[in-house]
């Protein structure tokens, strides 16, 4: 296997070690299934040592962390003239291909199972959502100076149901057809709750 030597050696390790086994592990995750995928399988596919896979990932909880981080790294260089719509548009037209919505799904509903017990998981998905929501906030107040989202609506309870729908969404899913311009129906529908005249 092409990274045995530099797993011995340790000086100058691959690369692309990383890239490869988790490539892999979602090839088969979304073949498989989570539940048929065998650490062997995965070190074999990405023609890597079983003593380099258990050495970075003990176990599949670990795989799953890692790839599920890989997936969702936070877009850090947003476009300076993002707008909200432009960001509805981006998240939900940004996975067309229906393994990898099967992949992801499976990855987040791993993360979802995890959150409850494990610490590592908790805090990668707070990161996430904080983060996101904190994005969301700001976009749905420049819509609201801008006179796309109504005024009285609280951007805070409007990112945390976007969210909440999306989670759903990617979750039950099977398309994310429609999803964006639902999202965009709640963002921009009158607010029944508000009683200005």
């Amino acid at each position: 296997m092409d990274d045995a030597p530099h797993s011995r050696g340790g000086s100058h390790p691959d690369p692309t070690v990383r890239d490869r086994v988790l490539a892999a592990f979602l090839d088969e995750i979304t073949d498989r299934g989570l539940g048929n995928v065998s650490m062997d399988a995965i070190a074999k596919a990405a023609r890597v040592s079983k003593a380099t896979m258990y050495r970075r990932w003990p176990s599949k909880r670990d795989l799953i962390l890692d790839a599920y981080a890989m997936e969702s790294a936070p877009i850090t260089d947003l476009p300076e003239d993002l707008t909200l719509r432009k960001f509805v548009d981006l998240v939900f037209t940004s996975i067309d291909d229906p393994q990898a919505r099967r992949r992801n799904r499976q990855l987040l509903a791993e993360l979802i199972a995890a959150v409850g017990h494990d610490d590592v998981a908790r805090e990668m998905a707070q990161r996430r959502h904080y983060f996101w929501r904190r994005v969301l906030i700001d976009l749905i107040t420049q819509a609201q100076e801008a006179g796309e989202v109504p005024p009285g609506r609280d951007p805070e309870v409007t990112a945390e149901t976007i969210a909440a729908v999306t989670t759903v969404r990617h979750l039950y899913a099977e398309q994310y057809d429609g999803t964006a311009e639902l999202v965009w129906q709640l963002l921009t529908a009158p607010d029944p709750l508000d009683r200005r005249e």
